[in-house]
C-alpha cells in the first residue's frame, strides 16, 4: 500500500443530518465520500511510529526489544531541484538506517521494525510514494524476515516494488552474515497494479501480517500467512482489524479525529465545514466490508 494522498472518490456534499442515537453524522447519498476520507485518515494514522508500536503491544504484549521498535519513513526534505542537497540527505538517511540495523543485529532476541521506500529525487515535483515494509531480525537464527503485503514467491502484485527491502536492507543483512527471506503469504494481500483499483493499505497489512507471523509460531521459517484469494474476504479481514484497533486503543481514536479534520481542511473541500462534523470513529465502526473499495 502506498500512503499516496490521491483519493479514489472526492466529491462535494450538500446535506447532512445527525443521528443522535449513534452519534454518527448520517449522510445517506454522500456516505461513500465520507468513508473514503475516513479510510485515507486511518492509513495515515497507522503509519506513525508511536501508533505502530502501540498496535504491536496490543496484540503481542511480550514483544522483545519493544523499546527499539522503529519506523523509518520515506521523506527527504531537500531544496527543490537541488540534487546535491538531496544526495547529502539521502546518504544521511541510509546511514541512520544501517546504523540501526547494525545495532539491533547484536541483540539476543528478535527485533521488529518498519521502513518505507525512500523518496526519489525529482526536479519539479515531490515523490509521494511511501510503501511500507516490515522486518523481523531473528538474531538467534541469524535470519531476516521481510514483510511486503504485495509479494508472493518473489513476484510483486501491487503498485510499488519493495525498494527499501531489496536494494538496501536485505543486502546489508546479507553482508553481515544473515539469511533473508520474504514472509510467505498464501495469496498476496495487495493486488492489482493499477493506480485506480489497487489496494493501498500497506501500513495496515504489514502490521496485520507481522502480528499473524509472530503469534504462537515457534518455527518462523515454515509459517505461511493465510491471506484469502478474494478481495472481498481480504477487505473483511482488514475492516475487522480496524474495528478492533480503533475500539480498543483510545490514542488511535483521538489521532483519527485530528487526522480526519486536518486532511479535509488540507484538501480545501467546498463543503469541508460539513464533512468535518462527521465522527470518523463512529463511521468506521458502522462501515461494511463492501464499502472498503
Amino acid at each position: 500500500m502506498s500512503n499516496s494522498s490521491n483519493k479514489k472518490r472526492i466529491t462535494h456534499t450538500k446535506t447532512m443530518k445527525k443521528n443522535k442515537k449513534s452519534s454518527v453524522i448520517v449522510i445517506p447519498q454522500y456516505r461513500e465520500d465520507a468513508i473514503s476520507w475516513v479510510l485515507h485518515s486511518v492509513k495515515n494514522v497507522l503509519g506513525y511510529e508511536d501508533n505502530r508500536k502501540m498496535v504491536l503491544q496490543r496484540f503481542i504484549p511480550i514483544l522483545p526489544n519493544i523499546e527499539h521498535v522503529r519506523t523509518f519513513e520515506a521523506t527527504i526534505e531537500y531544496k527543490e531541484g537541488n540534487k546535491k542537497d538531496y544526495d547529502k540527505k539521502y546518504e544521511k538517511k541510509i546511514d541512520e538506517l544501517q546504523n540501526y540495523c547494525r545495532e539491533v543485529m547484536q541483540f539476543d532476541d528478535y527485533v521488529v521494525f518498519t521502513a518505507t521506500n525512500i523518496e526519489e529525487f525529482r526536479e519539479d515535483e515531490r515523490d509521494l510514494e511511501t510503501h511500507y515494509q516490515m522486518f523481523i531480525v531473528d538474531n538467534k537464527n541469524r535470519k531476516l524476515y521481510v514483510i511486503d503485503p504485495a509479494i508472493k514467491n518473489g513476484k510483486t502484485y501491487g503498485i510499488y516494488i519493495p525498494q527499501v527491502a531489496v536494494e538496501i536492507i536485505m543486502p546489508f543483512f546479507k553482508e553481515n552474515g544473515f539469511k533473508t527471506q520474504f514472509v510467505k503469504l498464501k495469496y498476496p494481500a495487495q493486488t492489482n497494479n493499477s493506480e485506480e483499483n489497487a489496494d493501498i493499505f500497506c501500513q495496515s497489512w504489514s502490521l496485520y501480517i507481522l502480528i499473524e507471523f509472530l503469534k504462537d509460531n515457534e518455527n518462523l521459517e515454515n509459517v505461511t500467512i493465510n491471506i484469502p484469494r478474494s478481495q472481498e474476504e481480504r477487505y473483511d479481514i482488514l475492516l475487522h482489524f480496524y474495528k478492533e484497533l480503533f475500539s480498543s486503543i483510545s490514542t488511535l481514536q483521538s489521532d483519527l479525529k485530528k487526522e480526519f479534520v486536518s486532511e479535509v481542511e488540507r484538501y480545501n473541500l467546498e463543503n469541508a465545514s460539513k464533512i468535518k462534523k462527521v465522527n470518523p470513529n463512529a463511521l468506521l465502526m458502522d462501515m461494511r466490508t463492501n464499502e472498503m473499495s
